[in-house]
């Protein structure tokens, strides 16, 4: 990837949790809403992929200490420990320009095995989220049990204002992560060819204020650019494979989540200050994109 490019790299987790599971554990139709990354510490898991439950598996691996595991979002999996296992697992997406989905373009599901620093030092990263939610002792299934596309109790916590460094460590582990993956499943710019060749001047500068301010409009945009409205659309299909209003919008999203997870304002004055007009349209556009409502956002589990 560019380095001129990491500005615009947005990483988020969904959650990460601790597993120790015993011999002849199994956990029937598990499903998630994001990718998800397991890295096996002790004993070995067995995991099989369907496209709907009790389905056929397109996909089973065996995975055993020191390996990982990239799992894709929208899947049902059944996961078994013959023997045994430990592992720790992390829902992980990583989207450029808030609209490219990097992990698509990694190709997932995939084993792999990264080298020993790394492991130790994800492994680490993670214990200590882990930690950050409460000390909760590591889960499991206990004996057989069938989810019917139901999700496992992991929990990413969201800190609030006044925990910086809770913030910091968790886009550390994410980043580090992301970086595991991008380097170990060498995505070699399959998917992302436009991004590669490199921005116009002005569109990373419009970009950059996005970023900055989301509330703007498209026409300030483009006039702040000096480009015309169809130049504008054209740069955008090229480079990033999306309108700008559908950008727009996105990011939009996108720092919603932000504010909603780092502050204490309420849902009005985030909808407000990323550029929602209608409180009513920000909920059912952020439930529709998300599953859940704003105010669930910021109280998982809700």
């Amino acid at each position: 990837m560019d380095p001129a490019l990491l500005p615009y790299l947005s990483i988020r987790m969904s959650g990460v949790a601790r597993h120790a599971w015993g011999p002849g554990d199994a956990l029937l139709g598990l499903s998630a809403d994001s990718p998800r990354l397991w890295l096996v510490t002790a004993g070995r898991l067995h995991a099989r992929l369907h496209a709907a439950p009790g389905g056929d598996a397109p996909f089973a691996a065996e995975v055993t200490v020191g390996e990982a595991l990239l799992l894709p979002e929208n899947t049902y999996r059944d996961v078994r420990t013959p023997h045994g296992a430990c592992w720790l697992s992390v829902g992980l997406t990583a989207t450029l320009f808030g609209a490219v989905d990097l992990l698509a373009a990694l190709g997932p599901p995939r084993v792999f095995r990264p080298p020993p620093p790394d492991v130790a030092l994800i492994s680490s990263l993670l214990e200590r989220l882990c930690a950050e939610q409460g000390d909760a002792p590591p889960w499991r299934p206990g004996g057989v049990r069938e989810l019917a596309g139901a999700s496992t109790p992991d929990g990413m916590p969201r800190e609030r204002t006044g925990d910086a460094a809770a913030l910091l460590l968790r886009d550390a582990a994410g980043r580090a992560v992301f970086a595991l993956l991008w380097r170990e499943l060498g995505a070699g710019g399959a998917g992302l060819t436009p991004l590669m060749s490199g921005l116009p001047a002005w569109l990373s500068s419009l970009l950059s204020r996005v970023a900055r301010e989301p509330s703007v409009a498209l026409t300030e945009l483009a006039a702040a650019a000096g480009v015309t409205d169809v130049q504008m659309r054209r740069a955008f299909r090229r480079h990033l494979g999306i309108t700008p209003s559908d950008y727009l919008l996105r990011a939009r999203l996108d720092a919603a989540c932000r504010l909603l997870e780092t502050t204490d304002q309420s849902v009005a004055a985030v909808a407000g200050r990323v550029g929602f007009e209608s409180l009513s349209y920000f909920t059912r556009l952020f439930k529709r994109t998300y599953g859940h409502t704003p105010a669930q956002h910021r109280r998982p589990g809700a």
